[in-house]
């Protein structure tokens, strides 16, 4: 292995993609599992006993693995010690939770399944990574486009929350197949950047086709995240990497456009859809999303700096009277599954963990910007774009939807692969007497 560290041996690099390729297929199983789609969010947070038999199992050997290499597993884990420090604090909410046993079962996935991502980016580095990744998330695309010549597979159904002709492949709806394809995506234009001529040409057509099928989802979250993350890695090649025409701007004038182009962007843009939506008379609720905010709040303010517990705040025992509450969530509904999570990744940190929480990851979501930005410059290589790519579309999707530190799901584990795949290669750079 590049840099002088050992290499790993071959089976253990095939069960590193076996993690990768069932992380991915992960809603899918649970669907098929559960027999229909609301089984399946009805149990996202858990899973059924069979699920949780099966994660062990996928899971289980890594853990044996990374304690016969407990020496190396903590010299890896030092330059990741801001998402350890947010674990530790999710670790420690147990002890006020409200529900504690939910509390502890839950972490105790969080920890499998963390140790598991350790062991997948300690096997190799990113840059070797990628096309084995472009690779899964291409066999996975064929598989969906497959799916849709299925009756009763390839499309969602019509149902009270499926939208009746879109596209969900091979998973249990929108919101799982979303995130599958908008993480391929970035994968599969980081290869384009990556590339040349007509390879980089073929990549960009499978992103063509992917965000064909991802706008045909009705999934606007993970599209317009997709849009954010892809400009945010354009925009990082066009200041760091330039090609083409773009040499004979100087560095300066690349950075003041990007830096205008982010304001337009961040501040403009979002101003000029709030009119118009405004005008055209549409919802400006995010699909009931700022009432069910507004409710959270209320019931998470008397627990303001400590939070209700790891996973532990949408429970029966404080939001059990939400579908008499709000409308979407209580219109003929036999579940709860709608109030699993309160569709704002940064509200939720705040209702579970608090204001100490949502800082120890504010603090680890810019320490992972930064490190991204610096590992760009440094290698100015194409592929490490695609940390920004992640970082971007995360901050985009966390705002109406949620999913940090939740085991098994796709999003956070690129979230906390790219940290520890920085951290790694930071610490594989240093000069040997640093590292001792």
């Amino acid at each position: 292995m590049a840099g002088g560290t050992r290499a790993h041996s071959n089976l253990e690099l095939r069960y590193a993609i076996g993690i990768v390729v069932y992380i991915l297929l992960y809603p899918a199983l649970l669907s098929a599992l559960a027999g229909n789609w609301a089984g399946a969010i009805e149990q996202r947070e858990e899973g059924s006993a069979i699920i949780q038999l099966l994660s062990i199992a996928v899971y289980g050997p890594a853990l044996f693995i990374m304690i016969a290499r407990f020496g190396e597993v903590l010299r890896y884990l030092r330059p990741a010690w801001p998402l350890l420090l947010l674990l530790v604090w999710a670790g420690a909410s147990i002890m006020w939770s409200v529900q504690p046993d939910a509390a502890v079962r839950r972490f105790f996935a969080l920890i499998l399944f963390s140790q598991a991502v350790l062991f997948v980016a300690m096997q190799q580095r990113h840059e070797q990574w990628l096309p084995i990744l472009a690779k899964i998330c291409f066999a996975v695309l064929v598989i969906n486009v497959i799916s849709l010549a299925i009756p009763g597979v390839g499309f969602n159904f019509v149902g009270k929350y499926a939208e009746s002709g879109s596209i969900r492949g091979i998973y249990p709806g929108k919101n799982y197949f979303g995130p599958v394809l908008a993480f391929s995506m970035l994968v599969f234009a980081t290869q384009a950047f990556a590339t040349k001529g007509s390879t980089r040409r073929r990549w960009a057509a499978v992103v063509l086709v992917s965000l064909v099928m991802l706008f045909f989802s009705n999934s606007r979250t993970p599209l317009i995240g997709f849009v954010g993350g892809l400009g945010a890695m354009w925009l990082t090649r066009f200041v760091v990497m330039p090609e083409g025409w773009q040499r004979r701007l100087t560095l300066q004038l690349r950075a003041g456009l990007s830096a205008f182009a982010l304001f337009g962007t961040i501040v403009v843009l979002p101003s000029l859809m709030i009119g118009l939506l405004t005008l055209l008379g549409r919802d400006l609720t995010l699909s009931g999303r700022t009432r069910l905010w507004d409710y959270a709040y209320a019931i998470g303010i008397n627990r303001p700096m400590m939070g209700a517990g790891y996973k532990t705040f949408w429970v029966d025992k404080l939001t059990a009277n939400l579908r008499d509450f709000h409308a979407h969530w209580s219109e003929g509904s036999a579940t709860m599954a709608m109030t699993a999570n309160g569709h704002n990744g940064y509200l939720d940190m705040w209702l579970e963990l608090g204001m100490v929480g949502l800082v120890c990851f504010l603090f680890a979501w810019f320490i992972l910007l930064a490190r991204s930005l610096r590992n760009i410059r440094q290698t100015r290589d194409p592929a490490n774009l695609f940390h920004i790519g992640v970082w971007a579309y995360y901050s985009i999707y966390s705002i109406t939807d949620s999913n940090i530190l939740t085991h098994s799901d796709l999003s956070w584990f690129f979230v906390t692969y790219c940290f520890l795949t920085l951290g790694i290669a930071s610490y594989r750079t240093r000069p040997r007497q640093v590292q001792s």
